[in-house]
């Protein structure tokens, strides 16, 4: 499995992209996407956008941490992210 965050400078991440060993995408997943689901319609929001997208990290990274993070360009960061919401929302677009 393959992790990517954008993390911000209080030590969350904004955003976050896991991919399987096969290259299949598995979250990418946005903090302030899940607070405005929470914010609109509570729990079941929450769950809803979480099926599509996967789950946000609940926690900040540690400090400690940052010596172990290899770091990516924002160019990369942001074509993996498209990439992954293209291939999520393909998942779950309803059939016609």
């Amino acid at each position: 499995m393959s992790c990517w965050d954008e993390i911000g400078p209080d030590g969350w991440a904004n955003r976050h992209i896991e991919a399987g060993s096969n290259g299949q995408y598995l979250a990418a997943a946005a903090l302030s996407e899940v607070i405005a689901a929470r914010d609109k319609g509570g729990a079941d929001s929450v769950s809803a956008y979480e099926r599509i997208y996967g789950v946000a990290p609940e926690t900040a990274f540690p400090p400690e941490a940052e010596p172990s993070l290899t770091s990516i360009g924002g160019r990369e960061f942001v074509q993996r992210w498209i990439a992954a919401r293209r291939e999520l929302e393909a998942r779950f677009e309803p059939t016609r």
